[in-house]
């Protein structure tokens, strides 16, 4: 069928008819039958997948050479019992040639065999199952039930409605009933981010929303690290174990840890409060967060992703991905001047090209998940901010546009799914959603999922990817990205509440636990949203 559509859109696009559903499908098809990332492409020195329970592209895997075998022989079985075979000279080989011929949503299991000059088997070179997703099918999905920039200023005033929220402007200081605080620099930085960004948005709440981030700033900057210690000037990653009880990373070995991502997410949002509000001191405390990553930049341009508080020394062998970091000293050295600021960040992206945008090992660093080994905990957020940022600096450079559309087609193939990847009784993948009664069943129809260790639909990510499409379509104006911005877009509004919530956890399971809901996500969307509400060419039901 896919192969039909293919010749449909395009005898459909020579007549003058792009944009349709039906070209657009067609598109979508062809797309889906890239291999995503395969072995040798841009010095590609493994294949990345070894983790991977489900596929939408054509994957290729990490089977070995048979002794005495001249070329292989796959054979591929899909959910439904249709076998298929291919042939290679390689155990490697993408199985492109079969993929339009399996079923979708169901389980495929692949088996490589040597086989020798004679034609004889000769030996296993390998066999995996996995499950194979459902492509992107423009023009089926349900379309947003309200504008986009409707819903991100509702959103908005939810988040500044909130308790929590409320609670830092009257008190100055984090609500100790809402236990998403336990992680001060990445809570309390986003809700600066927000509350700045919010009163730009609400000029009649403006006062109070500045107001919310000042007190808010200056309780981070109140518990951050002193001068004279090794992390000088970092707020901390963990605080008040008692208030978020089953919180992964908050457990007495966390304490006194620092993530050494997060306080870049603090000294950003200090630029942005000083921005709004001219108090230098900001300024000073954003400046204090960049002295220190100079001090312990390695000669690699990045750092330890978590040390001891006390005495800088790492707990693993783990980098931090300084994307974010560079980010930041970027920004600061625009703001100051200052060039060793600068070569800073130069060397922390030179890290990224030569490293994850190489190798392709997209580590998930998250404060509330356990450090994992190459390849374990694969997440989009960081390919997807790296995209974000060459696009911006380079969009016109042919290598950064295919770098991109690389990192656009892992994200879809990893964490996208545009049903859900299970079968009518809730099996599929992975046998829950989270170690309790959040099964598939309880998931939306569509969303982006996290990391490999928390493979679950959330806000932020379908923010993360609504952007990167974006991205990608300002600079080719290709319209599949508009499309699946939009679809993914829209189902972010259609999961939203009426009072603005937008659930971090889209799992029914959550519906009801407004408390589960972590603020720095919302903010997250309501930006999403209010990017892609913004764009003027959109039709004015969509705005």
């Amino acid at each position: 069928m896919d192969k039909i559509l293919i010749l449909i859109g395009a005898l459909a696009a020579s007549a003058g008819f792009a944009g349709t559903d039906c070209e657009l499908d067609a598109k979508a098809a062809a797309e889906a039958l890239h291999v995503v990332r395969e072995l040798g492409v841009d010095g590609q020195p493994a294949i990345w997948n070894g983790h991977a329970v489900q596929f939408m592209y054509p994957p290729q895997f990490d089977f070995k050479p048979v002794d005495g075998a001249v070329k292989y022989r796959f054979t591929v079985i899909d959910d439904v019992h249709h076998a298929f075979t291919m042939e290679d000279a390689r155990p490697t080989a993408p199985l492109t040639p079969v993929w339009t011929n399996l079923t979708e949503n169901g389980f495929v299991t692949v088996t490589a065999t040597g086989v020798d000059a004679k034609g004889r088997d000769c030996g296993l070179a390998g066999t995996r199952r996995f499950w194979k997703l459902a492509r992107f099918r423009p023009g089926t999905y349900p379309k947003a039930r309200r504008g986009y920039l409707e819903a991100s200023r509702m959103a908005f005033d939810y988040v500044f409605e909130r308790p929590s929220t409320q609670y830092f402007l009257k008190y100055g200081k984090p609500d100790p009933e809402y236990g998403l605080n336990a992680y001060p620099a990445r809570m309390h930085a986003g809700l600066i981010c927000g509350m700045v960004r919010y009163a730009k948005v609400r000029p009649d709440r403006a006062a109070d929303a500045l107001k919310v981030a000042r007190n808010a700033a200056d309780y981070l900057i109140s518990i951050s690290l002193p001068a004279d210690a090794v992390l000088a000037h970092f707020p901390p990653t963990y605080d008040n174990p008692k208030a978020g009880p089953g919180l992964g990373g908050v457990g007495p070995s966390s304490q006194g840890k620092n993530m050494l991502i997060y306080p870049a997410s603090a000294g950003t949002a200090y630029l942005d409060l000083y921005a709004a509000c001219g108090d230098a001191k900001y300024l000073e405390a954003a400046k204090g967060i960049a002295e220190t990553y100079l001090k312990i930049q390695g000669k690699d341009g990045t750092c330890a992703l978590k040390v001891d508080e006390k005495t800088g020394e790492p707990v693993s062998a783990n980098r931090a991905f300084p994307l974010g970091i560079c980010t930041f000293l970027e920004r600061l050295a625009a703001q100051t001047g200052r060039g060793d600021f600068r070569a800073a960040a130069a060397r922390g992206l030179d890290y990224v090209l030569k490293g994850p945008a190489r190798d392709w090992n997209w580590e998930g660093q998250f404060e509330d998940t356990e450090l994992a080994g190459k390849y374990v905990n694969q997440t989009k957020h960081p390919p997807c901010d790296t995209a974000l940022y060459l696009l911006g600096q380079r969009g016109k450079d042919e290598w950064v546009r295919r770098f991109a559309r690389e990192v656009l087609r892992f994200a879809e193939d990893q964490f996208i799914f545009w049903e859900r990847p299970c079968r009518e009784d809730g099996t599929g993948p992975i046998s829950k959603a989270r170690g309790n009664d959040a099964e598939y069943l309880t998931w939306c129809k569509l969303g982006v999922l996290e990391q490999y260790k928390c493979y679950v639909p959330i806000d932020a990510s379908a923010a993360k990817l609504v952007r990167t499409y974006l991205a990608m379509w300002r600079e080719t104006g290709d319209a599949l990205d508009l499309a699946k911005a939009r679809t993914i877009a829209d189902a972010m509004v259609n999961r939203q509440f009426d009072n603005g919530r937008i659930p971090t956890f889209w799992a029914d399971y959550y519906l009801d636990k407004p408390q589960s809901d972590w603020m720095n996500c919302t903010i997250e969307s309501a930006l999403a949203l209010e990017e892609i509400g913004e764009i003027r060419s959109l039709p004015l039901s969509d705005m």
